[in-house]
């Protein structure tokens, strides 16, 4: 979750590129959640 929030502060542009390019994030639940709540 942290190194996802740390990717999103950095690549904030690119954030849902980031996310919907990498499908492993999509399974750890808790993750998507917070994807979903900074996008």
């Amino acid at each position: 979750g942290k190194l996802l929030l740390e990717l999103n502060r950095v690549l904030r542009p690119g954030g849902y590129f980031v996310w919907s390019a990498t499908p492993v994030y999509q399974k750890l639940s808790e993750d998507v959640e917070i994807w979903n709540g900074k996008l």
